[in-house]
């Protein structure tokens, strides 16, 4: 499961063009895509990765540099080639068999109910319930044993799809796959504030900034808003 706004220079239109419509998104889109950015991080290991990268940047820095000028710049195209060059590895389907159904499905299916966090001594890190017109749709689980795994549940716990999350540091992916190990998507997640969703055969889904977030052809296509 990013977001978008204006920005100096990012190039997108305003969102008072007469051209432009919004979509309001609803509340079980708007649940998947928070549910979608959630990951693991290791604090001791970004802490060590970061500490490494600047210690490498200080011994390779010449001695009449004094400040980092530029940064880099997410184009559809090179976003696209980064989003779809060497994808996770899909989960081996005698082992994606283990999943294809929830055993725990009525204990999960009550533990939403009653709105409980008490789930990590069932071997689950998060349980998060999706709902349209305050009816149960769906339900995704991560399991401590695979934490950069999520795997989406219909209501009578059969498994829809699954999704890979890669690195603990920005910029990841985050792949999703169906049942049968066919391909859904593919979630660049540049930053916290952006990101690009690209379908299976690489067209642009969207480009999240803050926020909003734009079609293939710039046009704003959804507004969340948030409390």
């Amino acid at each position: 499961m990013t977001r978008g706004g204006k920005r100096i220079g990012s190039g997108r239109p305003q969102t008072n063009h007469p051209k432009k419509h919004l979509i309001r998104l609803t509340d079980i889109e708007k649940d998947f895509i928070d549910f979608s950015r959630v990951k693991q991080i290791d604090l001791n290991k970004l802490k060590k990765g970061l500490l490494l990268f600047f210690l490498m940047l200080f011994t390779c820095m010449p001695v009449s540099a004094t400040t980092l000028k530029g940064s880099v710049e997410y184009t559809v195209d090179i976003a696209r080639s980064e989003a779809f060059n060497d994808l996770p590895n899909k989960l081996p389907r005698k082992e994606l068999n283990k999943y294809k159904y929830d055993r725990f499905n009525y204990t999960h299916l009550y533990l939403i109910s009653i709105n409980s966090d008490n789930h990590k001594e069932l071997g689950i890190i998060k349980i998060v319930p999706f709902y349209k017109d305050l009816e149960l749709v769906c339900y995704g689980i991560q399991y401590t044993d695979k934490p950069n795994y999520k795997f989406y549940y219909t209501p009578n716990g059969i498994l829809i799809k699954y999704e890979i999350m890669t690195n603990t540091t920005y910029p990841y992916k985050s792949v999703v796959y169906s049942p049968y190990n066919n391909l859904i998507s593919v979630n660049l997640i540049i930053s916290p504030k952006e990101s690009f969703i690209f379908n299976k055969d690489k067209s642009l889904y969207a480009h999240w900034l803050n926020d909003l977030s734009y079609d293939k052809d710039n046009n704003l296509i959804n507004v969340v808003r948030r409390l």
